[in-house]
């Protein structure tokens, strides 16, 4: 490390969810990077305009942007990946679902050994009757 090395954290997912808000206090170079990269695929030609008009770097991230979305092949490659993560986070949510429920059912089951009455733990738990007359 020296003086002459910073690092930067910047929270875009803070504009992405909208709050542009986030841009009003910072360099106008930075705020329109920030647009660029939140916004890139859903602004216009003129909007876009506005943004790269006054940074040769946005104007070419811009136009390699162009030609990425301008592939098919690239283009469907993106959304197979898009579907992907889709799918992984949607698997991942369902599996922490399942092992909710599991950890339910294993201490609905253990209580139950312990001679707990079944009508207690269905309202502790929040299991039905029918459910706890199929435990173990």
């Amino acid at each position: 490390m020296s003086e002459h090395f910073q690092v930067h954290i910047w929270q875009l997912h803070k504009v992405i969810k909208g709050n542009v808000d986030v841009l009003k206090d910072v360099p106008p170079n930075l705020a329109h990077w920030s647009q660029f990269l939140a916004f890139g695929a859903q602004k216009s030609e003129e909007e876009m305009a506005a943004l790269t008009s006054n940074d040769p770097r946005i104007i070419d991230a811009y136009r390699e942007f162009q030609q990425f979305t301008a592939d098919p092949q690239t283009r469907e490659l993106a959304r197979q990946r898009h579907m992907f993560l889709i799918d992984y986070h949607m698997a991942i949510d369902e599996s922490k679902a399942e092992s909710r429920i599991e950890t339910f059912i294993e201490t609905a089951r253990n209580f139950k050994h312990l001679g707990v009455d079944s009508e207690t733990i269905a309202k502790g738990i929040g299991l039905s009757l029918d459910e706890m007359e199929h435990l173990n």
